[in-house]
């Protein structure tokens, strides 16, 4: 890139305290590399990984990356907890008066839900004892798995409102946005979660449905030229996320203006009125029958899942059910239906998205079809019970309510407060009319960001044993490709408590190449993981170059781990 005037700030915040934290050290020296290709950014990172006492900020310019050693003086230690909106709203005001910038762009890195409310669980009392005060954060059941929270560690997340008190915080109340906010997570393309931040940047980029952990923060540096305005750079950003994928990956992304949410925003809520009327007058079929055509994501996809994208997933693509609606009531009907639906489609036209349809590696029998873009929450069959419509139940105004926590049911969490969308607009109103009285329920929600892995069908085949050794471990044996010359391999692992492959470890090459040849000595390696958790695993070694490219692969292997120790029960009173 060309040195011009003016600088451009990246802002990279990496919630990794969890199962993302192999990829931190990967999405680093991409950072690094993108600021070496490109003289005008500079990039300001704040990362934080599995374990205690690692979170760290780092500052990049002109291909150098340096620890700034700030976090002990600022909080007093080096673990942060990245889902404190208070942490995030620091690390954007500090980045930002660091530089100085020109222009600020902002990505967040981690695991996305979608909406997701604001809980305080409430511990149970003896009898005849006054009720405990709430405590801030998920009830202590799913704290230990890594899929669940956003920060491990602390055992918390980050709701969406706190995350738009966050960037609200850190922009002066929206006086000062962020030319671009980029939402490197799953799930994040809908109209709750966007509307909640949309003061906050001129310019949005999101994916509806997952969105496969690619980070080529090099490529996307790239991009980021002074005299590129922010709609190329948010357009070239969907771009490279498209091209290092394939249909093994399908996916949808898309960018969208501050003002584009607004008008999508008062569409939907146009919508919502009429299909009230409609719903008024009787016409529920037609309206399930739209809804159940459309296109859904995959909100209900927990523990191992079955990745069908279809109701009674929660959250639908406001598009597809739109265009189903005008099909379904057809034009000049009585209650507004098909006129409201075009609004949302005129809305929806602003926004430039890209996506691909395929069958996705972790779920090879299914085909996913999704090319919409904004989800909203969908009316589903009106007989499901609150705990498979959660969103639903408690989808209102209201200041607070206290819910059923549905992984134990003698558990309440309390709701604190809504999302913006419902306290601005009406679709909130349409959908509590569907569904009627129901019990407000908190269900399991999960954060699962699935890895890319991109291989080109002639590359080469990497062999691998897998043998047990020891006390619950497991030797993994390969050897060297001839045909690359691999920089590092990627150790991915399906779990036994998991959802699917995620990347275990990076594990550097000690391959030396033949004199003269250019390929890598054949040479046997391998790696031994130790005590291992009781269960079935499944192992998946990916040989890649300096820049992470795919160049060879293992098949997978399976792998019973079983358990060598004493068994110690608790006991537990009631």
């Amino acid at each position: 890139v060309t040195a011009g005037e003016g600088r451009i700030l990246l802002a990279v915040h990496i919630s990794a305290d969890n199962n993302l934290s192999s990829y931190v050290p990967s999405i680093l020296r991409r950072i690094r590399r993108g600021t070496d290709i490109n003289p005008n950014l500079t990039a300001l990172v704040l990362a934080d990984r599995r374990g205690e006492n690692n979170t760290q900020l780092f500052r990049s310019q002109d291909g150098e990356m340096t620890a700034v050693e700030i976090l002990e003086d600022v909080w007093g230690g080096t673990e942060l907890d990245m889902a404190d909106p208070a942490v995030l709203t620091w690390f954007l005001r500090y980045a930002r008066e660091s530089v100085t910038p020109d222009r600020m762009i902002v990505s967040l890195v981690g695991h996305g839900v979608g909406p997701t409310p604001d809980l305080a669980w409430v511990p149970e009392t003896p009898p005849e004892e006054p009720p405990a005060s709430p405590v801030d954060g998920i009830p202590p059941l799913p704290r230990g798995l890594e899929f669940t929270p956003a920060d491990v560690t602390d055992g918390s997340y980050l709701s969406t409102p706190d995350l738009a008190r966050a960037l609200i915080d850190a922009t002066d109340n929206g006086a000062n946005p962020f030319d671009i906010l980029f939402f490197d997570q799953c799930f994040q393309g809908n109209l709750d979660v966007l509307y909640e931040v949309r003061n906050v940047a001129e310019h949005f980029v999101a994916s509806p449905n997952y969105a496969w952990l690619v980070a080529p923060y090099a490529q996307y540096i790239s991009q980021m030229a002074p005299a590129a305005d922010n709609a190329a750079i948010a357009e070239a950003i969907i771009n490279r996320y498209q091209a290092n994928l394939n249909n093994r990956h399908p996916n949808a992304i898309f960018w969208a203006s501050s003002g584009d949410i607004e008008q999508i925003a008062t569409a939907v809520s146009g919508l919502g009125a009429a299909l009230l009327a409609a719903l008024d007058d009787g016409q529920v079929d037609a309206i399930r029958r739209a809804s159940f055509n459309s296109a859904f994501v995959d909100t209900t996809q927990c523990g191992r899942g079955e990745f069908v994208l279809g109701p009674p997933d929660e959250l639908v693509g406001a598009g597809s059910f739109a265009l189903n609606l005008r099909r379904g009531f057809g034009e000049n009907d009585a209650y507004g239906v098909f006129d409201a639906a075009s609004q949302v489609l005129t809305a929806l036209g602003n926004l430039k998205s890209s996506s691909r349809s395929g069958s996705p590696y972790i779920a090879p029998d299914e085909v996913w079809e999704y090319n919409d873009r904004i989800t909203i929450l969908a009316p589903l069959a009106r007989n499901l019970a609150a705990d498979i419509v959660w969103r639903a139940s408690i989808y209102q105004a209201a200041d607070e309510q206290t819910a059923v926590w549905t992984p134990d049911p003698a558990q309440t969490v309390l709701v604190q407060g809504t999302y913006a969308f419902v306290k601005d607009h009406g679709w909130d109103e349409f959908i509590n009319a569907w569904y009627g009285e129901l019990t407000p329920t908190v269900g399991n929600w999960c954060h699962y960001t699935p890895p890319s892995i991109v291989l080109d069908e002639d590359a080469e085949a990497l062999p691998m044993t897998a043998e047990l050794s020891g006390s619950n471990g497991v030797t993994l044996t390969w050897d060297e490709p001839t045909e690359a010359d691999p920089s590092a391999y990627h150790l991915y692992g399906r779990l036994p408590l998991g959802i699917d492959l995620e990347l275990l470890d990076v594990i550097p090459s000690g391959a030396e190449a033949l004199a003269g040849s250019g390929y890598a000595a054949v040479e046997a390696v391998s790696v031994t993981l130790e005590n291992l958790f009781p269960g079935e695993y499944t192992f998946l070694l990916v040989a890649v170059d300096e820049d992470d490219r795919p160049l060879a692969q293992s098949g997978e292997i399976g792998v019973a781990v079983e358990w060598a120790g004493e068994i110690f029960l608790p006991v537990i009173a009631r």
